[in-house]
């Protein structure tokens, strides 16, 4: 009898650690990041043996006011309604042998520059034709309509695909020689 009971104590003290050294922390958007996109990928660090997370969403920190539900089978959510300019919170909940495991608060701000009616120019490292790891243009986002050019191979900046000090895609002037030109 005591050869069954050590190994199945084992087994409880090895699930009970993975519970306590396991969460949903939220990875991306990260803390405070101020992002444009209105239906942004929500992902967090999943746990293993959970099948099931339930996202929570609010523009209240306490989510005691216009909560936004969703299921996910998998670290991440893609939402598919536009949210609001302003700021937001969420969290993730799931559940593993009957513990609830609840992620740490995520807070992102939405910020749209065209909501600003006096924008002249909006320049967004993702916006931009490439051609040979260079940029040749550099697109406006703007209602002005007014992207940046450079034809000239030698004085084009480079294009970072993810830039790792922001974890973003950046465009890389050399400082001497790389400049890009508008039109009005």
């Amino acid at each position: 009898m005591q050869n069954r009971i050590i190994p199945f104590l084992l087994f409880l003290l090895t699930c009970f650690g993975c519970i306590h050294s396991q969460d949903n922390s939220v990875i991306w958007p990260k803390a405070d990041e101020v992002i444009s996109d209105l239906t942004p990928l929500l992902s967090w660090n999943g746990v293993e043996g959970v099948s099931n997370y339930q996202v929570s969403l609010s523009m209240d920190s306490t989510f005691n006011t216009g909560v936004q539900q969703f299921l996910s089978s998998t670290a991440s959510y893609q939402l598919t309604n536009n949210l609001t300019s302003g700021t937001w919170f969420w969290k993730v909940n799931s559940s593993l042998y009957g513990q609830n495991l609840v992620s740490n608060l995520g807070k992102f701000q939405i910020f749209i520059p065209t909501n600003i009616g006096s924008l002249k120019l909006w320049l967004r490292s993702d916006s931009d034709n490439i051609l040979n790891g260079k940029v040749v243009q550099w697109l406006d986002l703007s209602m002005s309509n007014n992207p940046a050019t450079q034809s000239t191979v030698d004085a084009q900046p480079n294009f970072i695909v993810n830039d790792s000090r922001i974890n973003k895609p950046a465009i890389q002037f050399d400082g001497s020689s790389d400049f890009l030109t508008f039109q009005t």
